[in-house]
C-alpha cells in the first residue's frame, strides 16, 4: 500500500527536518 511508503518518507523527512533545525 502506498500508506507504508507515505509513512516511511514522513518519518525521514522528520527525522532531517529534527537535525537541520537543530
Amino acid at each position: 500500500e502506498e500508506v507504508t511508503w507515505f509513512a516511511v518518507e514522513i518519518g525521514f523527512w522528520l527525522r532531517s527536518s529534527r537535525c537541520w533545525f537543530s
